[in-house]
């Protein structure tokens, strides 16, 4: 059984879960869930009597907010030290349920599970998903995504055919919100609405 971890950051009304709810994750950040959308907030406490719940992650109910895709590459990111990235990408999933929300034991976390859906006739599953929201020892949010493609589908006797996985998390973004840095670019300042490939490889040999 193969496993893609690779993520790249970037929801459909076909959600199972329809209940109301909100779990708490740490002491800084809740989680809600409508049978829509989820809402991932920061919790301001600054006065004993109030308290502020700042949206940081939300999901966008006409879009899947999890996919995942397979990739052509017709040549390595980096060649003799050039960097170039060319890739077609083969979306693999348009659906995503959401089938359960679960904290954690010790309340640190909360664990979204569901499936990866291709709308054919009849439906199929492409891959089953663990994401998970937790607060680190230092205060901040921490997520991981565990993606588990469907063996019948992947499974060749060569191999896994998914050679180049590709994960994609999709969220809701404000009009009014910019995206800044991802390392020197002489380009564009705002990087919103953009493809910003980030490559990272080892400067050389003996060289930190």
């Amino acid at each position: 059984m193969s496993r893609v971890s690779t993520v790249i950051l970037l929801l459909v009304p076909f959600l199972a879960l329809s209940i109301a709810d909100s779990f708490l994750i740490g002491k800084k950040f809740e989680l809600k869930w409508n049978g829509n959308e989820l809402v991932l907030s920061h919790i301001e406490s600054n006065v004993p009597s109030a308290h502020k719940q700042i949206p940081l992650w939300k999901t966008y109910k006409e879009y899947p907010f999890l996919l995942i895709g397979n990739a052509s590459l017709p040549r390595p990111p980096i060649s003799d030290g050039n960097y170039q990235l060319s890739e077609k990408i083969e979306y693999l999933s348009d659906r995503t349920t959401v089938d359960d929300v679960n904290p954690s034991e010790n309340s640190n976390g909360c664990l979204i599970t569901g499936r990866l859906l291709k709308a054919q006739i009849p439906i199929q599953q492409i891959a089953s998903y663990q994401l998970k929201f937790s607060e680190s020892e230092s205060g901040q949010l921490e997520f991981t995504v565990d993606i588990i493609p469907n063996s019948d589908i992947f499974d060749t006797p060569h191999g896994s055919s998914l050679k180049n996985p590709r994960t994609f998390l999709t969220y809701a973004c404000d009009a009014d919100e910019n995206f800044y840095g991802f390392g020197e670019s002489f380009s564009f300042f705002n990087l919103k609405g953009r493809n910003v490939p980030i490559l990272v490889s080892e400067q050389g040999v003996g060289r930190g």
